[in-house]
């Protein structure tokens, strides 16, 4: 999880980090690596046309590395939030690995997701080490 002020370069470290990790990827041959680089906000809209569609649903929820970008910048909108918990607590409870990014606090993400804030920050927490970038903003 990395959280910093917008423009601050997270996004530029996670695909950096990306290609290092796709640079292993290929230099130890692994027969097979899923991985879904997406920002909340377009994750949230496609999950919320693709209601009833399981298999599209899944991509996001079974690839081996999900980088989740700029979460809080989504509508907090209850389909949007049931989505979010969903992608989570799917990746939480299999093991699965996940990036996140935002310009949000735990604390204000849990105040924007209301009720089921606390069980995504809860998992997100578990699940990751938070850094702050400081970087490049203005």
């Amino acid at each position: 999880m990395l959280t910093g002020r917008a423009r601050s370069g997270k996004t530029g470290l996670v695909l950096g980090l990306v290609y290092q990790l796709v640079e292993q990827v290929v230099a130890t041959r692994v027969p097979r690596f899923m991985l879904r680089f997406v920002t909340a906000y377009d994750l949230m809209a496609q999950l919320t046309s693709w209601q009833g569609r399981e298999e599209r649903f899944r991509q996001y929820l079974e690839c081996d590395l999900l980088i989740l970008d700029d979460l809080g910048r989504e509508p907090a909108w209850d389909s949007n939030v049931a989505n979010l918990t969903r992608v989570v607590m799917h990746r939480y409870n299999h093991q699965l690995q996940l990036m996140v990014t935002s310009n949000l606090s735990f604390g204000e993400i849990e105040a924007r997701f209301g009720k089921d804030g606390d069980a995504v920050t809860g998992r997100l927490r578990e699940m990751a080490r938070g850094f702050v970038v400081e970087g490049f903003g203005d």
